[in-house]
């Protein structure tokens, strides 16, 4: 009498199911097309996906409670993956965009960006604004940080020091000290000058021979109780130097640094002996 073969379980014959499906099906292709900003959320999905599902373990004869757990799990992730293509990138994931172009000088993608923000619904603000400003700073693209830097009103974006500082930067590198002076005056209406903004402003006095005003505006920072550090007292020496018979100005500033608590670093001494 022949031995009956055992049945076969009716899960063998069924091909081994992928759950991969979160990128590969035609319901998750929307996933592949979002921006930079929920990249890192798909493939958290899909790598989610490829560590938890346990079919790569599984032989043919899984229990029908397993293909029931796996099958609400796919589910679910695709219900997580088709409700990605709802989220746009925020205002921060552009600023830190934006940063990042900073970093590589790359000044002209970094005002692409902001330019295409309000065709997605983003308002940039200023910190986004400063940021573009900063990127054309470190690439020395002065008339464009003028051009940012008077749009912002008309756009309703407030300027702050940050703002103010780039276009003081960019008028005094453009040899406008007149330009730079009229800005720092507006910063001082609104109390908001720093001592990088003096720095740059004696900076921008000193490299065009206005010594007198340069030491003017070196007595008024100290007499608004901000203390000067050792770039504010090399631009005060170095616009001294301008001058004519000013070497008592240069040594008198020199003598001072001590009583500030500042160190005279290579620049300062090689300033204050030639």
């Amino acid at each position: 009498m022949k031995q009956k073969q055992p049945k076969l379980s009716k899960f063998r014959s069924t091909p081994k199911l992928h759950y991969r499906v979160a990128l590969m099906a035609p319901r998750s292709q929307s996933c592949n097309r979002l921006s930079f900003g929920n990249r890192q959320v798909s493939q958290k999905l899909s790598l989610e996906v490829s560590e938890k599902s346990p079919t790569e373990s599984f032989n043919g004869d899984m229990p029908a409670q397993a293909i029931e757990t796996l099958q609400k799990k796919e589910a679910e992730i695709l219900s997580r993956c088709e409700g990605l293509e709802k989220i746009k990138p925020t205002i921060r994931d552009y600023t830190r965009g934006i940063a990042l172009c900073a970093k590589s000088k790359q000044w002209q993608l970094a005002c692409n960006i902001l330019s295409r923000m309000p065709s997605v619904n983003v308002s940039p603000n200023t910190i986004t604004y400063n940021a573009t400003l900063n990127a054309c700073v470190k690439a020395a693209q002065w008339e464009q940080v003028l051009h940012l830097f008077a749009v912002m009103p008309d756009l309703q974006v407030s300027c702050d020091t940050i703002s103010y500082n780039a276009a003081i930067t960019a008028w005094s590198k453009g040899g406008q000290w007149q330009q730079a002076v009229n800005l720092f005056d507006a910063m001082a209406s609104a109390n908001l000058p720093t001592v990088i903004s003096y720095n740059t402003t004696i900076n921008a006095l000193g490299n065009q021979s206005q010594w007198e005003d340069a030491l003017k505006m070196f007595d008024t920072m100290v007499n608004e109780q901000l203390s000067p550090d050792v770039f504010s007292y090399g631009a005060a020496m170095n616009a001294c130097k301008k001058g004519d018979n000013t070497w008592q100005q240069v040594l008198s500033l020199f003598e001072a640094m001590p009583c500030q608590a500042v160190s005279p670093n290579t620049t300062i001494y090689n300033t204050s002996i030639t």
